[in-house]
């Protein structure tokens, strides 16, 4: 497979998954998506890590891009479906400063593991923190969904 049809066929995968997000009306399928995504996120960045071929290592990271579009694009609908019109734009600036902001402590916090316990059992131990952080977010849904319902 050339690497054109294997765009090919991934961006007809994007077209397809937009289209169903788009059509998604309910806040609560999206929250439950957010979390399976997360979950998936980080089995599969379990997954990669364990890997030591280069061609599995790939298709591993694919999937993992597909799931997190899918979470930021999940959580992005909601946030601008609950918002009001008015402060849509506030809001969203916070949303993107949370996202791009919290990364460099995420990248030291992984940077510092890498090198005292290795990138593996450090990307181990990252994912396992995103798979619990959506296990949390599960906990939490049934709050969200009160306050949604308001």
């Amino acid at each position: 497979m050339s690497f054109a049809s294997f765009a090919v066929r991934f961006s007809f995968f994007f077209l397809v998954l937009k289209y169903g997000l788009a059509h998604l009306h309910t806040e609560l399928v999206l929250e439950r998506l957010i979390v399976v995504a997360q979950v998936l996120i980080g089995m599969s960045l379990i997954f990669f890590s364990l890997s030591r071929q280069v061609w599995l290592s790939i298709i591993i990271l694919v999937f993992v891009g597909c799931f997190s579009i899918l979470n930021i694009t999940s959580s992005n609908m909601i946030i601008q479906t609950l918002v009001t019109e008015d402060k849509r734009g506030r809001v969203m600036s916070f949303y993107a400063l949370a996202m791009v902001g919290t990364m460099p402590f995420g990248n030291l916090l992984a940077g510092t593991l890498a090198d005292n316990f290795g990138a593996t059992n450090a990307l181990i131990v990252c994912s396992s923190l995103i798979i619990l952080g959506a296990l949390w977010f599960s906990t939490q849904l049934p709050a969200v969904s009160r306050w949604i319902a308001r």
